[in-house]
Formats: structure tokens, sequence, C-alpha cells
């Protein structure tokens, strides 16, 4: 059962401590809150909250004069055919009593998942936020892949990278022409895994696989620098008496120094420009992310336009929904004292122009305040 032990451990991994990337492409952050994700992953102009540290530190000032500390069990987020291909690769190992059926029943499971894709991703992140700073310790851990028939060999793509962070941020304001624009900056400092393999029918079920030789890791420290211009006071000054809704400018370099992690590949610069208004409990917001472009190989304007909207109720109950990549998401937190239980909905594109490779994930955390 050597192919159905290597596929389970795949998973296992994943729960104890790795993430991954696949070949397929898409334009990610180093990590994304379940709340931007909600709202469609545009987060630039809002970035409050623990939130902040990643995609715009700036935010920090938003945050109040009020310092909090989050504990978090981990956050789980599972593509939608996770639960089926694994109870699939669990009967499979109940149904082989030798090699021959083993191969057979093992060249049914790849047919009949060919082109599919499985994710599993978990991660962790405490966190303190003082009024202009924050301090975060990440461990984030993924496994995805895919099942594809290159050249009538049935093969299974399994890449997997673990990441553990620790975060500092800091934020602080500054004058412009005589009004307030937020600037702030966060350093990384990470330590990352990575391992990248396709596995052939033969290589499951036959022969013994060492995956030390693919396992590579490094070491590396980055920046991102964060802006945040509140827009309230330049629009009342001069063009209107009084406005329904705060408007906010936000812009993000992620990585913008450092970022090379040896052996372990390197954190990409990208650049994020979003708009946001704010009125009451009602926020809504848009994002271009990659703005240079420097992620990925297409064009597509679509993948890289992030539009969301969230809206607080006035007891326990956050409701969220957007655009991510083109695709409907939606999400919602519900607080119950010092328990905040939450759950996200998106479609992450992973082909190279959207439309090609829609891949569903759901998203569960619970927190503690």
């Amino acid at each position: 059962m050597n192919g159905i032990k290597i596929f389970l451990a795949a998973f296992f991994l994943a729960i104890v401590g790795w993430p991954a990337v696949v070949k397929a492409e898409s334009t990610p952050l180093f990590y994304e809150g379940i709340r931007p994700l909600g709202m469609g992953g545009a987060f630039t102009a809002v970035a409050n909250g623990e939130n902040g540290m990643f995609y715009n530190p700036a935010g920090l000032l938003n945050h109040g004069e009020k310092s909090t500390f989050e504990i978090t069990l981990p956050t789980m987020e599972v593509g939608t055919n996770l639960i089926d291909i694994v109870q699939d690769g669990i009967d499979l190992s109940k149904q082989s009593n030798n090699e021959a059926e083993e191969l057979t029943h093992t060249t049914n499971f790849v047919n009949k998942w060919l082109g599919e894709r499985f994710y599993l991703k978990t991660s962790l992140f405490p966190n303190l936020i003082f009024q202009r700073s924050a301090i975060g310790l990440l461990a984030q851990t993924t496994v995805q892949g895919a099942i594809h028939n290159p050249l009538s060999s049935s093969v299974i793509d399994v890449a997997a990278t673990g990441d553990v962070a620790l975060l500092l941020s800091y934020a602080r304001p500054i004058t412009v022409r005589a009004y307030p624009l937020n600037a702030g900056v966060t350093f990384k400092g990470v330590r990352r895994y990575t391992y990248n393999r396709e596995y052939t029918i033969r290589e499951l079920i036959v022969e013994k696989i060492d995956a030390s030789k693919d396992l590579k890791e490094g070491t590396g420290v980055a920046m991102d620098v964060g802006f945040l211009y509140p827009m309230e006071g330049l629009l009342k000054s001069r063009y209107f008496k009084s406005i329904a809704f705060k408007p906010s400018v936000g812009l993000s370099l992620q990585n913008i120094i450092g970022g090379d992690l040896g052996e372990a590949g390197k954190l990409p610069f990208q650049a994020n420009l979003g708009v946001s208004l704010k009125q009451g409990g009602l926020i809504l917001a848009a994002d271009m992310v990659d703005l240079t472009r420097n992620i990925g190989k297409d064009n597509d304007f679509g993948k890289r336009l992030h539009m969301g909207a969230e809206y607080q109720f006035p007891y326990i109950f956050t409701f969220r929904t957007g655009l991510y990549q083109g695709y409907p998401s939606f999400g919602t937190t519900i607080n119950l004292w010092i328990i905040h239980l939450s759950y996200a909905y998106y479609v992450e594109e992973i082909g190279a122009f959207a439309g090609q490779q829609p891949d569903p994930h759901h998203v569960v955390r619970l927190s503690l305040f």
C-alpha cells in the first residue's frame, strides 16, 4: 500500500506543519486573512486589526488606543474536492489485497480525479497589537496539488511549503500639506521549507521514494511599506460641506526590501492599490493587486481586481461579501463574548487567466480575545 501511504502522508504534513504552491498561476499575498477573504480580498485601504500587518501596516493607526491580544485555534482551509478524494483514497486502501489489485485501483482512482486539484491549509497567528505597533508569530501550512495526465502517463503533482515567520509592525501619522497621511512598515523574518514532486503511478505503487532529496529550506527577511490616506478632510475642505461616507486610499508595497529565502525561493515584490468607503457599520472596498504584474505571466485584469463589502450588525453578527478574481465570495463572524467564530468562502483562480481553472475554498477559524 505504498501509494496510499504516500497520498495520505501528504495531507498529514499539512496538519503538522507544511503550505504549498502548484505550477498553475495565482496572485497570492504572503498571508491571506479570513476576514479579507470574505470581502473578496479587498483590504488594502481597510487594513485594521491583525490583518493590517500583512495587507497594509499603516492601518494599525485605525486600531484605537486599546491594546489587544488574540489567541486563535488553527485556521482551516479546504478545497471542495478534498473530502471526496480522501474518502476515495481510504476506500482504495481497503479494496487492494495485492500489488496487481493496487495498481488497478490506483489507476482507476487517478482516472476518476484526472484534472482535479486537492488543497488543505492550516495557519496560526497569535498576535499582540498596540496603538501604533504590533507583533505576531505566524505558522502556516498548506498541501495542494493536481492529478493530470502528461504524455499519457498519469501523475500526481504535490507541492508543499511551510512557513514560520516573526512579524514586527509600526505605524505613525505624518502630515502632507496640512492633511494627515498614515504610514507603516512591517518587518518579516521567515523560515521556509518547500517540497515539489511529481509522482507516476509506478513510483506510487512499486518504487521506494526518498522525499528528503526534494526538500528545500531557507531563511530570509523582508520589509513591507504601506500608506493610508483618509480623504474626508480634503474633500470637506475643498468640495463638500459634509459627506455620507468616509473615503480612504491605500497603497501597499509588499517585500520591497529582502525576500530572498535561498533554496526555498523568494518572496516576490507586490504593489497593491485600494480604496474604501466607511459609514457606521458598513465598509465598501476595492483593490487592484500586483500593479507591476510581478507575479504570474498573465495580463488578465479580472484576476487582479478585488471588490468587497462588510456590514457589522448592532449585536453579534458581521456579514461580508465580494468578488475575488471575478468569482463571488462571502463570509461571516459571530461574536460570543470572548469567542469569535469566522467563516469565509472564496474561489481561487489558478489558471493563466480568469475562468480557466477555478478552485473553491472553505475557511473556518475560532479565536479568543
